[in-house]
C-alpha cells in the first residue's frame, strides 16, 4: 500500500507574521523527517539531510528536537494527536463497549497499515522514547501526556458504558482503561510482527482479545 503523504496544517490566520515562520518551518521539518525517515528507514537517516530537505540549518533543526529518536516521535505525535481527537470526538455512542473501542484504535492501525516499514521502526523508537528518561525532551514528553489523555479517553468510554448497563457495577473505569490499553499496545507490536500485517487483521486480532478480556466486565 502506498503510504499516504502527511497533510500539512496551514498556519492559523490569527498568528504573527514570526509565529508563522516558526509553525511553517516545524511543518516543513516533519514533513522531511517523516518522507526521509520512510524512503531511508531510521538507522540511515541524519540529521543534516532532514534540515537539508526542510531548508533549515541543523541549528535550527535542534530547536524542534533535541536528537533523530526526537525527530521520529515529533511525527507520530503529530499524526496521533489529531487522529485520536477525531477518533474519540466520533465515537458511536450508542454502540457497544468492543466496537467503540475499536473505532477508537481504527485510526492508528490504519496509519500503521499504510507503511507497515515505518510502522515497526517508529514503534520500537517509540516504546525506546517512553522507557528513557524524559529529560526535558518536548516530544517524548507529549508522547507521555498523550497516554496519560488515552486512558481518560478510554475510561470515559467505559463510564459511559457503565452508565448506559453495559458492563456490571463492579467494573472500575480507570483500571478497565489500563487493561485496554495494554491489550491494545500487545495486539499492535505482535500484529506488525506478522509478515505482511494489514488493516483488517489488526481489527480482527484486537476484536478477539478486547472481547474474551472485556467479558469479565459484561452484564
Amino acid at each position: 500500500m502506498v503510504p499516504t503523504k502527511r497533510r500539512t496544517e496551514p498556519a492559523p490566520p490569527e498568528l504573527r507574521l514570526r509565529e508563522r515562520g516558526k509553525f511553517e518551518r516545524r511543518n516543513r521539518i516533519v514533513q522531511a523527517a517523516q518522507d526521509i525517515f520512510r524512503r531511508k528507514g531510521f538507522a540511515k537517516a541524519t540529521t543534516h539531510e532532514i534540515a537539508a530537505k526542510a531548508n533549515v540549518g541543523t541549528g535550527t533543526l535542534f530547536l524542534y528536537a533535541r536528537d533523530k529518536r526526537e525527530l521520529l516521535v515529533m511525527v507520530v505525535n503529530d499524526e496521533f494527536d489529531r487522529l485520536n481527537d477525531i477518533a474519540f470526538e466520533t465515537v458511536p455512542r450508542t454502540a457497544g463497549l468492543v466496537d467503540q473501542i475499536i473505532h477508537y484504535f481504527s485510526p492508528q492501525l490504519r496509519f500503521w497499515a499504510e507503511d507497515v516499514a515505518f510502522a515497526r521502526l517508529a514503534s520500537a523508537e517509540m516504546h525506546a522514547a517512553l522507557s528513557s528518561p524524559r529529560d526535558a525532551m518536548p516530544e517524548t514528553e507529549r508522547l507521555h501526556n498523550r497516554r496519560l489523555k488515552t486512558f481518560e479517553a478510554l475510561a470515559d468510554i467505559v463510564a459511559q458504558a457503565k452508565r448506559r448497563g453495559l458492563v456490571n457495577r463492579t467494573c472500575d473505569p480507570e483500571l478497565a482503561a489500563h487493561l485496554i490499553f495494554d491489550i491494545h499496545i500487545g495486539e499492535n507490536r505482535k500484529w506488525l510482527s506478522t509478515s505482511h500485517p494489514t488493516y483488517n487483521d489488526g481489527v480482527k486480532r484486537l476484536r478477539k482479545i478486547l472481547t474474551f478480556a472485556l467479558q469479565h466486565f459484561a452484564k
